[in-house]
C-alpha cells in the first residue's frame, strides 16, 4: 500500500513539473516572451479582423449592425450553436445597452447569456461581445484553462474556490485574483488573457502528438466571414 501511494506520489509530482515547463512563473520576461509568440499567431491575426470590425460598426442601436457583429463573433469562436435572433433582440432591446457597455457595467453581460435558456452555451458569447467592443473594460474567454492551471500548480487563489457558474462577477473572480497575487495590474486585461491563452495553445500542441483531441482543434474552421469583413 505505502510502495502505490508512493508511487502515485512520484507520478503527480512528475506531472505537475512537466506542467510548470507550459505553466512558469509570469515573471516580466515570461510574460514578454509569451506575447511575443502569441503576436506570430494565426488566432491573434483573426482576432483583430474582429476586432477591426467591431470598431467599425461601435453602435448597437439597430439590429443590422448588431446581426452582423454577432454572426462575425458566432464564425469567429467556431460555435454555430449559438442562435443569434434570441441575442440581437435582447441587445436590441437592453435599454441604454451601449451607454453601459462604454461604463463597463458588468449586468449586461449576464443579460446576453439569459437571453437563452441554454446559458452556459451563450455565456463565453456574451463577454467576447461586450471584450470586443471595450476590451479595456470587459473579460473575454480563452484564459480560464491558464488560470485553473496556475492553481493547481502554485495555489495562488489561496484556499478559495472557484465558484463557476455562467455569471460574469464570478466567471471572472480567479482572474483579478490571479492578477493581484502576482502584481500584474501594469498589464492590460487583453494582454494578460492572451498571455493565458497562449500557454495553453502551447500545451495542447504538444501533447496532440500524445493525446489526439478533435475538441482542441475545433476552434474557428470557418473563416469565410472573417475574410469577408477583412
Amino acid at each position: 500500500m505505502k510502495s502505490s501511494v508512493a508511487k502515485n506520489s512520484g507520478e503527480y509530482e512528475s506531472s505537475a513539473r512537466e506542467r510548470r515547463r507550459f505553466y512558469p512563473l509570469p515573471t516580466d520576461a515570461v510574460i514578454r516572451s509569451t506575447l511575443a509568440r502569441y503576436e506570430k499567431s494565426d488566432y491573434c491575426a483573426k482576432e483583430r479582423k474582429i476586432i477591426a470590425f467591431f470598431q467599425q460598426l461601435p453602435q448597437n442601436n439597430t439590429r443590422a449592425d448588431i446581426l452582423l457583429k454577432a454572426t462575425a463573433l458566432r464564425s469567429f469562436m467556431g460555435n454555430p450553436h449559438i442562435y443569434l435572433p434570441f441575442i440581437t433582440h435582447h441587445i436590441h432591446s437592453e435599454r441604454d445597452f451601449d451607454r453601459k457597455l462604454q461604463r463597463g457595467v458588468k449586468s449586461i453581460v449576464d443579460g446576453i447569456t439569459a437571453s437563452s435558456r441554454a446559458r452556459w452555451k451563450y455565456a463565453s458569447f456574451a463577454r467576447q461581445y461586450c471584450a470586443f467592443h471595450r476590451p479595456d473594460l470587459y473579460l473575454g474567454s480563452g484564459w480560464e484553462i491558464g488560470i485553473v492551471m496556475y492553481e493547481r500548480l502554485y495555489g495562488f487563489m489561496q484556499g478559495e474556490s472557484f465558484s463557476g457558474g455562467t455569471r460574469y462577477a464570478a466567471h471572472t473572480k480567479p482572474f483579478w485574483i490571479f492578477r493581484e497575487f502576482y502584481g500584474l495590474e501594469k498589464y492590460s486585461l487583453p494582454d494578460l488573457q492572451h498571455f493565458l491563452r497562449q500557454l495553453y495553445h502551447e500545451e495542447s500542441e504538444y501533447n496532440e502528438h500524445y493525446h489526439a483531441d478533435k475538441d482542441s482543434r475545433r476552434c474557428s474552421r470557418n473563416t469565410f466571414i472573417l475574410d469577408l469583413i477583412s
